[in-house]
């Protein structure tokens, strides 16, 4: 099974090696399909993995709380986008 080093956790800086099948890696990676798609099987928490480098537990640790704190949803999104890169990309201010 092809192993993929996913990117940067966005909370902790570590990087994880993910083993995924050879079909996974061949829809995903090579036929540019959704990982929603190529990997249906698989849980939100791997996918997110695979494309964020985002652990469940750094996940957890950033946003668990939201809900509770003070924060709005337009911060929240502005939260968001930067982290999954969308405002680098001058997709939003």
């Amino acid at each position: 099974m092809p192993k993929v080093l996913t990117p940067r956790c966005f909370s902790c800086g570590q990087k994880s090696e993910v083993e995924i099948t050879q079909v996974e890696y061949d829809n995903y990676l090579n036929k540019r399909q959704h990982v929603q798609v190529a990997m249906s099987d698989r849980d939100a928490n791997f996918r997110e993995l695979l494309i964020s480098g985002t652990h469940n537990a750094c996940w957890m640790t950033m946003f668990c709380d939201l809900q509770e704190s003070q924060m709005d949803f337009q911060n929240f999104m502005w939260v968001w986008c930067y982290l999954t890169g969308i405002a680098k990309m001058g997709r939003i201010t």
